[in-house]
Order: C-alpha cells, then sequence, then structure tokens
C-alpha cells in the first residue's frame, strides 16, 4: 500500500507562494544591485591628473666649525699664579644652537715619584674657570668646572670662551713641582628650541 498523499490547503498553497515572490523579488534586488554596482565601477566619468616634479625635501645641520685657542698650552704654572687664555669655534651648521663646554679625561702626572694620592691632590690645587656669554662655572682639574646649555649661536657666527687657569698659592707643597695634566676640552651644541 501506498501512503496517501493528502491535497494541500489553501493555507499552505499561500505560504508556499508567498516564499517565492519574497525569494523572486530578493534575487531580482540582488541582481539590480550586482548590474548597477557594476556599471558605475566600469562606467567611464571624465577624470584629470597632474603630476608636478622637482618637489624636494632636505634636513638642516647641526655643526661646530672651526675652533682657535685650542688645545690650551699652559707650562711654568707657579704658587699663587694664574694664566688667561681663551678659544673660540663657529657655527658652520644651518640651526642655532646654545652650547655646554666642560674637561673631560684629566690625567696627572708628575716627573717625581708621587702616590696617586698625592696626585689627586695636586689636580686639586691646579684652579679652572670658565666664562662665555655670561655665564662662569669654577673648579680645579680634580673637579672640572662645566658650563651648560649657554650662549645662543646663529648659523655662521662665533662663540668665545674664557679660560683662566692657576695655582693655588697658599696650598701649593713642592708636590706640585714638576707636575703635567692632560684633558679634553669638550664642546657639545645643542639645536636652540
Amino acid at each position: 500500500m501506498h501512503p496517501s498523499i493528502s491535497p494541500p490547503t489553501s493555507s499552505g498553497i499561500r505560504s508556499s507562494r508567498r516564499r517565492r515572490v519574497a525569494l523572486a523579488t530578493g534575487a531580482a534586488g540582488l541582481t539590480a544591485v550586482v548590474v548597477a554596482g557594476g556599471y558605475l565601477a566600469t562606467s567611464a566619468w571624465f577624470q584629470d591628473t597632474e603630476t608636478v616634479t622637482g618637489n624636494a625635501v632636505s634636513t638642516g645641520t647641526l655643526s661646530i666649525g672651526e675652533r682657535t685657542g685650542l688645545p690650551l698650552q699652559v707650562e711654568g704654572l707657579l704658587p699663587g699664579q694664574s694664566v688667561d687664555r681663551s678659544f673660540t669655534f663657529t657655527n658652520d651648521g644651518s640651526a642655532d644652537f646654545t652650547y655646554s663646554i666642560s674637561l673631560k679625561n684629566v690625567v696627572g702626572s708628575s716627573g717625581r715619584t708621587l702616590t696617586p694620592a698625592q696626585i689627586d691632590t695636586v689636580k686639586q690645587w691646579i684652579t679652572v674657570d670658565l666664562s662665555s656669554a655670561g655665564d662662569h662655572a669654577a673648579g680645579t682639574l680634580a673637579a672640572p668646572p662645566k658650563l651648560t646649555g649657554i650662549g645662543d649661536v646663529a648659523p655662521g657666527k662665533s662663540a668665545e670662551v674664557d679660560v683662566k687657569v692657576g695655582l693655588s698659592g697658599p696650598n701649593a707643597t713642592d708636590d706640585a713641582q714638576g707636575f703635567a695634566a692632560t684633558f679634553d676640552v669638550e664642546i657639545v651644541a645643542d639645536q636652540k628650541r
């Protein structure tokens, strides 16, 4: 025996038709969007393009240029005596800068036999004063002075630093005889903000 199939009801037929109509309408709408999108993507509209050549970018420079008066040379210093020296440097860059001056890598030695402690003591007797752009810093070879963030040097202009080196009169003993020291003068330029 075969199962019996009952005829569809009128409400079932309406529901099925509604689904087919909705699917057909949705498919037609989707087709319209795809066709319209394809048309807009491939349709021609007027356009103009200009290419401008010769554009360029370059950066500035920060450069300490020519130095005069360096290295500093002070010889034959006696107790209670001081010697004035100066040096200058230029701004060879394209930007204004401020500068710092310090003494680095101080090494003392003696032609006589001195202990490291005696050498350190003699370094305390040798005074160093730095002056530039209205600022001043004093110290010794044991505790070197430092001028920080001073001056304003425009491109093509120079800065001058005055240096005074002395041997402390009341403190210096015979340990200071024949003493020699070397050091570096460090000039640091910072772009003016």
